[in-house]
């Protein structure tokens, strides 16, 4: 006896919207695709565009990129988002870009007002599928205060997002959360503080190497987290701190490098204190550990010295062609 086919859509909606108006066509409610559901190993969603055209949402695999297309690996591409997300709803706000023509080169331009989100009723009787939500929803979505989501599970359980029982809607137990990962459900009370962060938070960066700019500043490089087996979560960015007093504290010196390139710029050294640096990987589950403390750094008024390896040996490692990120901050 054959399974039962796969159910892609039952209560839910994807929609966009935001799209200004010159650009209009593309807001309104997608369908998931019935001739091809799946591209990419993602889904494939369509609906209609201006005049006879049909819009694709669709995962191009080879760039790791979601397109927003009049054909599927062809025809002219209206947004793109670089994210290996597994649906587009999962898909960062902030990663949605406008494809625009520019004297004949296509640029991409932020986009903050445009948004595709998975609207349904999220009730016990009617919850959303994973196919609607998509799978690495728990993993991608950060669940605002008093925010629940009903969903069914891949072996048709029905589970509630809420860490307790109780609230509105007839929460009579504890809820789950699922991990596309693991391939199971687990407990929501836990499910970041626990699960996210013993199995799938990166592993703690090493071997930092500073070397100063001749401008008051220093350029850091460090050997990045291994990635995890299945290649999720990937690296995301990573948080710097610093320390002036031989590491009894720490201070933030940059939140969050916004790249997953293992480098960052830290400029306006305080002179007279030797600076210690650690960096720790962020990804969607979470940041990890912070690595050791880099060797003392000194700088003084007369300008930094340190024992480091040479510039001209720093630039001509794997790590030289990274794009550092500047930062200013008096300690």
């Amino acid at each position: 006896m054959s399974p039962p086919p796969l159910v892609y859509e039952r209560y839910a909606k994807l929609v966009s919207r935001g799209a200004p108006d010159s650009v209009d066509f593309l807001n309104g409610q997608w369908q998931r695709d019935l001739v091809e559901p799946v591209i990419g190993d993602r889904p494939h969603y369509t609906k209609a565009g201006s005049g006879s055209t049909t819009l694709h949402i669709y995962y191009q695999a080879d760039t790791a990129t979601w397109h927003i297309a009049s054909e599927v690996g062809a025809g002219l591409v209206f947004v793109a988002a670089a994210s290996i997300a597994h649906h587009p709803n999962t898909v960062p706000r902030s990663a949605w870009m406008l494809a625009k023509l520019n004297a004949g080169a296509v640029s991409l331009e932020a986009w903050p007002d445009f948004e595709i989100v998975t609207e349904g009723p999220n009730t016990e009787e009617e919850p959303f599928l994973l196919e609607e939500i998509g799978v690495d929803f728990f993993l991608r979505v950060q669940l605002k205060t008093r925010k629940v989501i009903w969903f069914e599970s891949p072996a048709g359980e029905v589970y509630h997002s809420a860490a307790k029982p109780g609230g509105a809607g007839g929460r009579a137990k504890p809820g789950k959360r699922y991990c596309h990962i693991c391939h199971k459900c687990f407990s929501a009370n836990n499910f970041q503080t626990q699960h996210l962060a013993n199995l799938h938070r990166p592993t703690a960066p090493s071997d930092i190497t500073c070397v100063p700019d001749g401008a008051g500043g220093v350029h850091l490089w460090w050997k990045p987290p291994p990635p995890p087996p299945c290649g999720e979560p990937e690296l995301a960015a990573f948080q710097l701190r610093f320390s002036i007093d031989g590491g009894v504290s720490w201070q933030v010196g940059i939140e969050n490098t916004d790249s997953p390139e293992p480098c960052a710029r830290v400029g306006n050294l305080s002179p007279g204190h030797a600076y210690l640096f650690m960096v720790a990987a962020i990804n969607a589950a979470g940041m990890g550990d912070f690595s050791p403390p880099s060797p003392p750094l000194h700088h003084s008024p007369d300008g930094i010295t340190t024992a480091v390896p040479s510039l001209n040996s720093i630039l001509s490692s794997p790590h030289s062609s990274a794009v550092s990120s500047p930062l200013h901050h008096s300690p």
